[in-house]
């Protein structure tokens, strides 16, 4: 019984050796972010959380520039990072588009953590959310978004085929 076991356990690992060399793993592209209408800070907050090596991919297919984000100090990486994040999330609240600001940056492995502000509204009824992150360079890119406001937590997920989602209170 042991042999049998043993010889099974053999048949499956070299089955999976053999279909992962013709068929590698799939890398998943994923995004995620919270938005939290802040009463203490007296803003809407915007954080986003993405792979740094897909981010630098995409800026760098997008705008021309080589970044790392290896270097933090590299002079255009905050300037060249806010425009590529504030052209691709937006927010409208009770049909009203809103500009945001870019805060900064930091890393979390080979993450980047990115700070986004929006003006404050505390009685918004409807909040459209648009998220279009590194959707132009990676076709199964998801794009997860959880909304907190009044304590209530929505959770959105936008892709390519769905850029933009509502959010009603």
């Amino acid at each position: 019984m042991k042999r049998l076991i043993l010889f099974v356990c053999s048949m499956c690992i070299c089955s999976l050796a053999f279909t992962n060399a013709a068929n590698p793993l799939h890398k998943f592209y994923f995004s995620n972010s919270t938005i939290l209408f802040n009463p203490r800070s007296q803003a809407t907050e915007w954080t986003i959380k993405l792979f740094a090596d897909d981010l630098e991919w995409t800026i760098q297919r997008a705008s021309g520039k080589k970044i790392s984000f290896k270097d933090q100090q590299q002079a255009e990486l905050k300037n060249v990072l806010a425009d590529y994040l504030l052209r691709n999330v937006s927010l409208k609240m009770d049909g009203n588009p809103y500009t945001g600001s870019f805060v900064g940056f930091e890393m979390e492995n080979d993450l980047v953590v990115c700070y986004l502000e929006f003006p404050w509204h505390p009685n918004v009824h409807e909040l459209i959310v648009s998220n279009t992150l590194l959707i132009s360079e990676f076709p199964d890119q998801k794009n997860i978004v959880q909304v907190t406001h009044n304590g209530s937590t929505q959770t959105l997920l936008l892709d390519r085929q769905n850029t933009q989602s509502s959010v009603y209170y």
